[in-house]
């Protein structure tokens, strides 16, 4: 999968597209995610993988730079 996206113009898009990585790839990290993301700092991305575990879209697991992120299995 080769995601070339500008997430500053199309916020709600990059959530959709980090979604769907998660689901192409499983677990990822944000290093997974900031390869496939071009024009997108880590610190955003972190953000928003933050903002999609508080509204129950994904789990975290572990802290900091190990920190893993996957869907939320409904069902």
């Amino acid at each position: 999968i080769y995601i070339v996206k500008m997430c500053e113009k199309e916020p709600k898009l990059s959530q959709k597209t980090i979604i769907e990585i998660i689901k192409t790839k499983g677990k990822v990290n944000i290093k997974d995610i900031s390869k496939l993301i071009k024009g997108c700092s880590e610190k955003t991305i972190q953000r928003k993988l933050i903002s999609l575990v508080k509204n129950g879209i994904l789990k975290k697991e572990g802290e900091r730079r190990w920190s893993r992120y996957s869907l939320i299995n409904i069902g």
